[in-house]
């Protein structure tokens, strides 16, 4: 399955137990993943998962070290690779209304102040509260 800002399904992942790879890539707080994602429980309308897996992040750093606030250039822009971990819930409220909650962590470089993506730079934070709803047209 691949989660972005217009989410498409690449597999599909059926009943407690199911296991799937997930790519996640144009996320709106900087980080691209690649997790296993393992269905705890589904019941009927109710799906929790857990993952674990890989981030990749772009990140800008003070090239400096000076105070001040640090500059977005090339010259001071750097990539991360790192671990990464979710756990989430999807409640199906009708055929065709989803709505999702989760948390999501990444372990981005300690130097990271700022994480590029594409709706401009964000805050370098590991842990993301993430909460969602899908509405599917046909």
């Amino acid at each position: 399955r691949r989660e972005d800002s217009a989410p498409t399904e690449t597999s599909v992942a059926a009943g407690q137990g199911a296991l799937c790879i997930v790519l996640q890539e144009d996320r709106p707080d900087g980080t691209e993943m690649l997790t296993a994602r393992y269905t705890l429980r589904d019941s009927g309308a109710l799906r929790t998962y857990a993952g674990a897996g890989l981030n990749q992040a772009q990140y800008f750093h003070d090239a400096d070290g000076g105070p001040g606030p640090t500059s977005f250039t090339r010259r001071n822009r750097s990539r991360s690779l790192g671990a990464a971990a979710e756990v989430g819930a999807e409640l199906r409220v009708s055929e065709r209304v989803l709505v999702s909650a989760d948390v999501r962590w990444a372990d981005l470089d300690e130097r990271a102040e700022a994480l590029r993506s594409d709706f401009g730079p964000v805050g370098a934070d590991p842990i993301v509260v993430g909460v969602g709803v899908g509405y599917r047209f046909r």
